[in-house]
């Protein structure tokens, strides 16, 4: 979910993007659409999670998309 392969010595507030300092973020997005997998920006250090019925649903579709993202050589 970032562009940086290994966390900067300050730790996350210390992360980059493409202009400066970039802290990482999670944004909801809201979506009636229960099978939409979240989605990273790595240049901006940001999460788009969609707003899931559970907390089992969250952790099904978060866990899915690491899966999806390993299959393709990403991770």
């Amino acid at each position: 979910m970032t562009g940086s392969s290994k966390v900067p010595v300050e730790g996350f507030k210390g992360l980059r993007g493409l202009n400066g300092v970039a802290k990482f973020t999670i944004v909801k997005i809201p979506t009636s659409d229960q099978n939409r997998l979240p989605q990273s920006h790595t240049c901006m250090n940001q999460l788009d999670l969609p707003e899931y019925k559970d907390k089992e649903t969250t952790k099904r579709m978060v866990m899915m998309a690491i899966k999806e993202g390993k299959l393709f050589g990403i991770l």
